[in-house]
């Protein structure tokens, strides 16, 4: 995957004018045009002729693009009418598709998705470069992609998607966890929020007038109310809403200096992968690594701290360091009881 996270965007793009037969022939002008519209920014012209060099010559890429320039059109083509971008049937409407989705994954606001839709597609690009390294039942044999366990819920996120951006009230039935009760909502959903592999809706209760958020898995017979639709709340960013939050636990409260001490080994991890935006390192050397994270107390934080046993401790504050201290000695209490 090219370092410029863009650059795959201006291949799909450039990929997409080459095989659109209504435009045959684009120019590098067109082509800087339709990828300043794809990516609303900047480009120049000899960055398209860097890409359309790297998408014919560049051996990383492995795309091996027939590229050709028509002297007579002033134009640029296909020389092979049925070469495929990365051997996968993408054709000028899937670029579309993949533009649109993009487009819509900023409208909902969502850094995970985005990223998520980054990953995928870095997946099928190196992907496509394996596989010209052997046949695909033995590639399927040494290379595992990680599998999302957990599925239910996810036929909501057509319409719900549907909902959030059309404004449309929504009414659908839920059952919280550990009750037998199923209850009746009328909402308006606001987004959409992926957190381990499970999906949340977060709307405005038409009742309560609060803010909830709905596991979709615990969600049945979801209806959009055609007719009745609804203003967002004014001033509501949904980044400043869970800026200060580890998860998908909403608690009320100030955000705090949270410090966390961890093995040198754990230390390693947690480098590579932070724990959330607001990380910063205070400490690094053979003994351990102290970082330090501006956050609300959450269960969810909790949870993760725990899940690191011995190779990490809380430092601060006081209230977070006697709530993982109580849970760690009510651990150990039943293992004594065996």
């Amino acid at each position: 995957m090219p370092k410029n996270k863009n650059a795959y965007t201006r291949y799909l793009v450039i990929h997409g004018c080459l095989k659109n037969k209504m435009h045959k022939f684009p120019t590098k002008e067109f082509l800087r045009e339709r990828c300043i519209e794809r990516l609303d920014d900047d480009i120049s012209l000899s960055q398209i002729e860097k890409d359309l060099e790297s998408m014919r010559t560049d051996s990383r890429l492995g795309f091996n693009a027939p590229i050709r320039y028509n002297r007579l059109n002033k134009g640029y083509y296909y020389e092979d009418e049925d070469y495929e971008f990365m051997n996968l049937p993408v054709s000028y409407d899937d670029v579309e598709s993949l533009d649109m989705i993009s487009a819509l994954l900023q409208q909902l606001g969502s850094v995970e998705l985005v990223r998520k839709f980054e990953s995928i597609l870095q997946k099928l690009m190196e992907y496509r470069n394996i596989s010209r390294l052997g046949d695909a039942k033995e590639i399927n044999k040494i290379i595992f992609l990680e599998q999302a366990v957990f599925d239910d819920g996810i036929q909501w996120l057509e319409p719900l998607t549907k909902a959030i951006l059309n404004k449309v009230v929504i009414e659908f039935e839920y059952q919280k966890f550990l009750s037998d009760t199923i209850k009746v909502h009328e909402v308006e959903p606001l987004l959409l929020k992926e957190f381990r592999n499970r999906w949340y809706l977060l709307g405005l209760h038409c009742k309560t007038k609060s803010l909830l958020l709905f596991g979709l898995e615990r969600l049945t017979n979801l209806k959009l109310i055609e007719g009745k639709h609804f203003k967002r709340p004014g001033g509501f960013d949904h980044v400043d809403y869970f800026k200060h939050y580890y998860g998908i636990t909403i608690k009320d409260g100030k955000p705090e200096k949270i410090v966390l001490s961890f093995t040198p080994r754990q230390g390693m991890y947690i480098k590579t992968q932070p724990l959330h935006e607001s990380q910063r390192i205070l400490k690094d050397d053979k003994n351990e690594l102290r970082i330090e994270l501006y956050l609300v107390p959450n269960f969810d934080l909790f949870m993760q701290i725990l899940s690191y046993g011995a190779e990490a401790k809380v430092l601060k504050p006081e209230g977070l360091v006697k709530w993982v201290k109580e849970e760690v000695e009510k651990t150990a209490l039943i293992y004594k009881t065996q």
